[in-house]
């Protein structure tokens, strides 16, 4: 028996123009990416703050996001016996490996998170990496970069687990509320005295793009991509007028 070809056309051609739709919005949201990572960068490059008293009540109260990306100071130390968050699982270099989220009390007495880094696997307890003044009275100086407030990731990213002490994507006032500290992140670039913590701990820099997960490019390739094979499909086999033969 044969089948004509505009028993099935209609419909199928709906695929490539759902493909190339959302390529296009990919091309969209990769511009409104770009001049995100353009406005964050120039916020780096502006003279670092000092974090006092005043300027964390701002950032708590309502000014947190209009100073994402800052460079701040911060003095204080990292609270002895309390419990880290580790944010993950997250590659580096090809390997996998956890952000480490640890209260931090400043010298005005108030508590906010320090997310000090990245470690690998072998790395993420706290014993295989605890070196000499890790977690003291001992005064530390910190410069970094203000976090930002809550990040999901992909459609795919599971939900945290806070009860279970599992964090798959960023959300800094759960976390806060998990280690008892104001709802405000720093990412360290930097801790002195340097012996505070394991040398395989991966800091923050001052590259902007590798704060933003940013695939658009990607997306791109991959939708028109699966538009030009379902394009040549529809017009190879499933154009009006041809007959499509069972075997």
């Amino acid at each position: 028996m044969n089948f004509q070809k505009k028993t099935n056309y209609k419909y199928f051609v709906i695929f490539p123009l759902i493909s190339f739709g959302l390529g296009t919005w990919q091309i969209y949201r990769y511009q409104w990416k770009k001049n995100l990572i353009q406005t964050a960068q120039n916020k780096v490059e502006e003279e670092p703050v000092e974090l006092t008293e005043k300027s964390v009540n701002d950032l708590v109260s309502n000014k947190q996001q209009e100073l994402e990306f800052r460079r701040v100071y911060l003095e204080g130390n990292f609270v002895k016996g309390a419990s880290e968050i580790h944010l993950g699982p997250r590659s580096y270099d090809g390997f996998l490996g956890y952000y480490i989220i640890s209260p931090f009390k400043l010298v005005n007495g108030k508590s906010i998170l320090v997310n000090r880094g990245w470690v690998p696997l072998n790395l993420k307890d706290e014993n295989f990496r605890i070196t000499s003044g890790t977690y003291s009275n001992e005064t530390v100086d910190v410069l970094g970069l203000v976090s930002k407030i809550k990040e999901k990731g992909s459609m795919f990213t599971p939900e945290n687990q806070p009860q279970k002490n599992q964090w798959y994507y960023l959300d800094v006032p759960e976390m806060a509320k998990q280690l008892d500290a104001l709802p405000l992140m720093v990412n360290a670039i930097e801790e002195l005295p340097k012996t505070t913590v394991s040398s395989s701990i991966k800091r923050f820099d001052t590259n902007i793009e590798s704060h933003f997960y940013n695939k658009h490019i990607s997306y791109i390739g991959t939708w028109y991509g699966l538009t030009a094979c379902l394009t040549f499909i529809y017009f190879k086999y499933m154009k009006p007028g041809i007959k499509m033969v069972p075997k």
